[in-house]
């Protein structure tokens, strides 16, 4: 760590008081290369604004060198550079993205996983990707792609490769210019239809999010949940929360009333939509959402509701429904790698309660689903009153939100299996299994009723 090093430093040049200098020499080189790589005299897209803040500016070889191509190149050249698969996605690579779509014409990004050690000397779980373009005067309005290949004689093999639309990627994201790593042209296919249905949240800004209380920054207010009071809070973390599913008796910490009030105000009144904020794609659920009881706050690996007064209960469950279903979580498994954070949320096409004809049934199945949380949310019957899926199972209530919701999608069966088998895994995959035959067996019966 950064103690243990600076100790090794003071203890080499006690033995070695030479060496001093010429250590001195190397971080004043370093502070000099940097300042000259950060400053925009130099290079124009190593950082980029996204919703009027800065992205990363640290400094990556590859970023400054394509960059630096471009500069040195004559106008009709074309270049076809290895660069790092994260040119696709990263918030830090914006600039550079900007730089390629809006500069030039963007004509392939071919990416490669080295599990079979294309690149010996390289470890196996590198990503690097050929990126391709040049500057013709008519732009190309779409690129060809393909992600996570293993051999390199794919580069020639045209008929593996997507053909991704630019102004799909300035749609989906307008501002970053992100890529979607699908494996197939299926599941790219799948993406865009759903994908595009609705509107993303950043256009609608239906729900706000933020963190209640940071586990380290706040850690001198938290109290022990055994010597916690009635003034004080209980405190709900990430790992205590499923979906539909709060875990009460697992809690550690709470905080004091006023504490919260100071902070947040008093919407731990409320009601309020809560999502973990650390998942990964493989997992069984990326997408993990409940609804946090009244009287209680969250550290920072919830996201949490804000202004919940804003929000009527039916919104709040419909929501949450959406949240918590496939078609939903099957958009974020293809944006992110493990933190689900604003960027990947914003793009969620989450749509109004007024947006769906199955919006009241949808909200009547949550409410039974938060109902299996004994003790908890037993006033939603008053104040939801209808008690139509009161007689049903666990599964038979998540197989009908699921199949209601791929409906409300427009998906045909045949893409309702090919979303589910995404979900598929070693652990997981009979479980998965028989969750899409429930699921599709509400799909044929409400399919037949319409």
């Amino acid at each position: 760590n950064k103690r243990a090093k600076k100790q090794l430093e003071k203890e080499i040049i006690a033995k070695m008081p030479n060496v001093a200098e010429k250590w001195q020499d190397v971080q004043d080189r370093i502070k000099t290369a940097s300042k000259y790589y950060r400053s925009t005299d130099s290079f124009h897209y190593q950082t980029w604004k996204v919703n009027g803040k800065k992205t990363s500016s640290d400094l990556n070889l590859y970023k400054v060198s394509l960059e630096r191509f471009t500069q040195l190149a004559k106008d009709n050249a074309l270049f076809s550079i290895l660069v790092a698969d994260n040119f696709a996605t990263d918030n830090g690579s914006t600039g550079i993205r900007h730089l390629v779509i809006d500069n030039y014409n963007l004509e392939e990004f071919l990416s490669f996983s080295n599990e079979k050690q294309i690149f010996k000397a390289v470890a196996g779980t590198t990503k690097f990707a050929v990126l391709t373009f040049d500057k013709k005067k008519n732009k190309n309005s779409s690129f060809k792609a393909f992600f996570y290949k293993q051999d390199l004689q794919d580069l020639d093999n045209n008929s593996i490769k997507l053909n991704y639309s630019i102004d799909f990627i300035k749609k989906i994201e307008p501002e970053r210019y992100a890529m979607v790593e699908s494996s197939s042209k299926q599941l790219f296919d799948l993406f865009r239809k759903i994908r595009t249905t609705f509107k993303p949240l950043r256009d609608t800004h239906l729900i706000k999010l933020g963190n209640d209380f940071h586990r380290t920054n706040d850690v001198n207010n938290f109290v022990d949940i055994k010597e916690a009071t009635k003034n004080d809070l209980p405190l709900f973390e990430g790992k205590y929360i499923n979906q539909f599913v709060i875990e009460p008796n697992r809690i550690e910490y709470a905080i004091p009333k006023n504490v919260a009030e100071k902070k947040v105000g008093d919407i731990y009144k409320y009601y309020r939509i809560a999502l973990r904020s650390v998942s990964r794609p493989k997992e069984k659920r990326t997408l993990i959402a409940t609804l946090l009881p009244k009287n209680v706050a969250a550290i920072n690996s919830l996201q949490c509701q804000r202004e919940p007064q804003m929000m009527p209960l039916s919104i709040k469950l419909f929501t949450l429904g959406l949240l918590n279903s496939y078609p939903i979580d099957f958009i974020l498994r293809q944006l992110i790698s493990m933190n689900v954070n604003q960027i990947y949320l914003q793009q969620l096409p989450v749509p109004h309660i007024d947006d769906l004809k199955d919006s009241k049934e949808i909200v009547l199945i949550v409410k039974e689903l938060l109902k299996e949380n004994k003790g908890y949310y037993q006033d939603l019957d008053d104040l939801i009153p209808d008690n139509s899926y009161s007689n049903k199972t666990h599964d038979e209530l998540i197989a009908e939100l699921n199949a209601r919701i791929m409906l409300d999608f427009k998906l045909s069966r045949q893409e309702v299996v090919v979303l589910m088998h995404t979900f598929e895994s070693a652990i997981h995959k009979k479980f998965v299994q028989d969750e899409t035959q429930r699921i599709l067996d509400c799909y044929d019966r409400l399919s037949e009723e319409e």
